[in-house]
């Protein structure tokens, strides 16, 4: 019996190639919508979900499908609840963009202490006075505060501590106490952490203890010279409260890669401050992450089937 997987939307070779190494038929898309993947999942065993939600409907209406590949670390677009009583399996990929974020999570810290989205656009506009208008911060020595040690809080952790010479101190409560690294020094609570880092860097799941997890009276407890980064998930941060933090510079600065809402709305007013550096949820977008990711999603679907 020949196993054919639905490809909603595109992945890249390598996990493609994996698949028809092993003999699976792939149904690709084009321009996917419920409706039209729920009549191409009915002949289909297993299917890679990426940006688009995965329902009950679309579950229900694939017959035969024994496994949904979530092509990265959530599941949040998979309604899970379905597919437990359907009896499908949801795998993902937890280790394959790990070092992207990390990469992408320091370069917001070095560019956000280093103001260089500001100084790129004033020396392009001629003002190359604007070397002595603001002043950047050196890192070495200086303390960034980890919220969520998991894979990537930890590699984060440790090329800061190893590569740039900081302090690095994390909060966790899922972390047992022989979990964590010698690089990093546990704080009992989020309010200890925010009193003393230069630097917060975020790395939870959005879940219902999360959510607004950094507020008016959070970011209150942070140093008025310090910046957040955050490269989990938008809903962790509450956006006006954030706005509000940052624009009357009760902290100094913010890296964004994700948002409450994606796209992000061009009228939000966190754009319009020099003192935010963002990105548009590709942290772990990179062509490794992207090649792992999609291969990672794939052999998942191949060892439920197999």
């Amino acid at each position: 019996m020949v196993y054919k997987i639905l490809l909603p939307e595109d992945i890249t070779e390598p996990g493609k190639l994996y698949l028809k190494e092993r003999g699976y038929e792939i149904i690709a898309m084009e321009d996917p919508t419920e409706e039209s993947i729920c009549q191409a999942v009915k002949c289909c065993s297993g299917m890679v979900s990426r940006t688009i939600k995965c329902s009950r409907k679309i579950m229900t209406a694939g017959k035969m499908l024994k496994v949904i590949g979530s092509h990265g670390v959530g599941t949040e677009k998979i309604d899970l609840t379905a597919a437990t009583e359907l009896g499908i399996q949801v795998t993902n990929t937890p280790c394959a963009n790990t070092n992207s974020v990390a990469e992408h999570t320091l370069a917001l810290i070095l560019a956000c202490a280093k103001h260089l989205v500001y100084l790129d656009e004033e020396t392009r506009r001629g003002n190359f006075a604007a070397r002595n208008i603001v002043k950047s911060m050196e890192l070495e020595g200086k303390t960034l505060g980890i919220v969520g040690c998991g894979r990537i809080g930890k590699l984060v952790a440790k090329k800061a501590a190893l590569g740039l010479g900081m302090k690095v101190i994390g909060e966790d409560p899922y972390l047992s106490d022989n979990q964590w690294p010698s690089y990093i020094q546990r704080k009992k609570t989020l309010d200890d952490l925010l009193r003393e880092a230069d630097v917060v860097s975020i790395h939870v799941p959005l879940t219902k203890e999360t959510t607004n997890m950094f507020n008016a009276l959070t970011l209150k407890l942070m140093k008025a010279n310090s910046i957040i980064v955050n490269c989990g998930r938008g809903g962790v941060i509450n956006e006006e409260e954030l706005y509000a933090a940052l624009v009357s510079y009760k902290i100094a600065g913010a890296g964004l890669d994700v948002f409450m809402q994606e796209p992000v709305n061009r009228n939000n007013p966190l754009l319009s401050l020099e003192n935010v550096v963002v990105s548009p949820h590709n942290a772990g977008l990179s062509t490794q992450a992207m090649d792992q990711t999609g291969l990672d999603a794939v052999k998942g679907i191949d060892e439920v089937l197999s």
